[in-house]
């Protein structure tokens, strides 16, 4: 694919095009004749606090380039970001419809997807940095989706060569009216370093 990007005056934007997933048994062949395009937008002010845009519109297809089967896709994703001395705040929301979900030329089933994500990250000294997230997708269409989790994690560097990472993984889905067990969600300590 390509794209097109710039950066003026608060400004930045993007407008691309590229193919889709290539068929793996037919290396160089493009099977997915249709194009993805997609379109961001972000104005921020000097102390980073910004709105932006993305629109993006893919074309799936499965079988081969002679006898396919299209799914149109497209997906919408405004965000805010607000910045506070040593807080920022970040919040999106997702709309997403896939028109032909199930590759069907005779009976095709839409599926539609909402979510959002929000979360806040506080500097509170050039060592620590916090960071509370909170994401969320639901969609009745595609039970497979849905998600629902928040995310406190804790960052520790001890030298500029040295991080350690603390991140709990919480997963707040119901299944069948009862809370999911703890062994669902993930408990992490990341360690990064360099040489």
């Amino acid at each position: 694919g390509i794209s097109f990007y710039g950066y003026k005056g608060g400004l930045l934007y993007e407008v691309g095009v590229g193919n889709g997933a290539e068929n793996k048994v037919s290396w160089g062949k493009d099977l997915n004749r249709e194009k993805n395009y997609w379109v961001t937008v972000r104005g921020e002010n000097a102390n980073g606090t910004g709105l932006s845009l993305s629109v993006e519109h893919n074309y799936d297809t499965k079988d081969t380039a002679t006898a396919q089967k299209i799914n149109n896709q497209w997906r919408f994703v405004p965000a805010l970001g607000l910045r506070k001395g040593k807080a920022d705040f970040v919040a999106g929301y997702i709309h997403g419809e896939d028109l032909n979900a199930n590759f069907s030329n005779t009976d095709p089933k839409k599926m539609v997807f909402r979510g959002g994500t929000a979360g806040l990250a506080y500097v509170a000294n050039p060592r620590w940095y916090l960071l509370l997230q909170y994401d969320r997708v639901e969609s009745t269409d595609a039970i497979s989706l849905n998600y629902n989790v928040i995310t406190p994690s804790v960052s520790y560097h001890p030298t500029e060569n040295l991080k350690f990472i603390f991140t709990a993984q919480v997963d707040l889905r119901p299944i069948h009216g009862v809370e999911y067990p703890l062994e669902k969600s993930i408990y992490d300590i990341t360690i990064r370093t360099m040489f």
